[in-house]
């Protein structure tokens, strides 16, 4: 079964428009073989994407077979498949001609290097992510996770369990990037890839939350409101 976390707060245009389309699309793709759960940070702390995954993870309990995707609530598929292989990572990359801020994510694996388009989405087998300890949650605002949380998919797994998939997607992003963050958090990227064992309580395991409220949106879309300390 696909298990699908999607991060959310004060998008209510394109939460509205989500839960309008993912049906349209899951159930043609996966009729009744799908979950989503839309994961709201109800709080006034900085917006943490690395948190909201990881809880999004643990509000779902997983069975052999299935797969965990990670979705942006701004981008809406019409075309792909989002399965992962067990032991396995598949990167997400847009079939259109994705420039923005033209830059490119650059994986080496031992003497392979592969360029590819900025990365959109993920999905993995839950128990690699476990394994892995999910996303590291020292990261607040804008940026920084994704490169942290890829740089632990490069030190466990090898070119062969590593998989890319174009998926197409309608995309409306409306990101202000917060310059003075993002600085910040480029900074302590850095110190992460030197020390990564001093931030080891900064993971999946230590991704404690309470749940606000729960409340079923539609026949495979449930909304999680949390909150955290």
């Amino acid at each position: 079964m696909l298990k699908i976390v999607i991060p959310y707060r004060d998008r209510k245009k394109h939460f509205d428009i989500s839960i309008r389309n993912f049906p349209i699309f899951f159930d043609n793709y996966y009729k009744d073989n799908y979950q989503i759960h839309i994961v709201e940070q109800y709080n006034d702390k900085k917006f943490n994407l690395a948190k909201i995954i990881n809880v999004g993870y643990k509000t779902f309990s997983f069975n052999d077979g299935d797969s965990f995707l990670y979705h942006p609530v701004d981008h809406w598929p019409s075309k792909g498949n989002f399965d992962c292989p067990e032991n396995s990572f598949k990167i997400l990359i847009s079939d259109g001609n994705d420039t923005e801020d033209n830059y490119h994510y650059i994986f080496a694996f031992i003497n392979i290097i592969k360029t590819i388009p900025r990365i959109r989405a993920f999905s993995i087998c839950p128990k690699l992510f476990k394994i892995l300890d999910g996303y590291q949650t020292m990261f607040e605002g804008w940026g920084a996770e994704d490169n942290a949380f890829f740089f632990k998919i490069m030190k466990h797994c090898t070119y062969n369990n590593i998989f890319f998939e174009k998926i197409s997607w309608l995309i409306d992003e409306i990101h202000q990037r917060d310059k003075e963050n993002n600085y910040f958090n480029k900074v302590l990227l850095q110190d992460y890839y030197i020390n990564e064992s001093k931030y080891s309580d900064y993971g999946l395991k230590n991704s404690d939350y309470n749940l606000i409220s729960k409340e079923k949106i539609a026949e495979n879309i449930i909304l999680h409101k949390v909150d955290w300390k």
